[in-house]
């Protein structure tokens, strides 16, 4: 997959809704139901975050962002990862986590968590892969189809 570009765009980026909008409908099929398409665009806007996309040519193929979960001590939270099924297993998703992650850790963000359903089977393998590891909810309501995951940053 040498064609592979990660280009850092606003999260209302119509690329970036497309995939947040597939990501949705691939939660649905999983799941029967999906957090909502919709972000906040200000909250993926450098330095308090950052939107992602990868694209094979100029076709968009993976997304994801990460954002501040909380300011002291800063840890940032992972959102909207999704890759479009055909590109999985091409690297695509573990880059857009490496850009995500260094973007957090030169930040100055000590932490990064993430959710993934348990069914994300895909996604589950990548995150463990990364390093990282299981923690306690950290999102009130939440269900327990959903996993959280945590990662200390190194320092920059």
């Amino acid at each position: 997959m040498n064609e592979l570009e990660l280009w850092n765009v606003p999260a209302d980026h119509p690329d970036a809704l497309y995939l947040v909008r597939e990501l949705e409908s691939y939660q649905v099929a999983l799941y029967g139901h999906a957090d909502p398409a919709a972000l906040d665009p200000a909250r993926f806007v450098p330095p308090v975050g950052l939107f992602v996309v990868a694209y094979h040519g100029d076709v968009p193929i993976a997304c994801g962002g990460c954002h501040v979960w909380q300011k002291e001590p800063l840890i940032m939270e992972i959102k909207k990862m999704f890759t479009v099924p055909m590109w999985r297993d091409h690297g695509a998703g573990r880059r857009l986590l490496s850009r995500l992650e260094g973007f957090a850790a030169e930040s100055g963000a000590q932490q990064i968590v993430l959710e993934s359903g348990e069914k994300n089977t895909e996604a589950l393998k990548l995150y463990r892969a990364a390093g990282y590891r299981p923690i306690s909810a950290y999102v009130a309501g939440r269900t327990s189809i959903n996993r959280a995951f945590g990662k200390v940053l190194p320092r920059k």
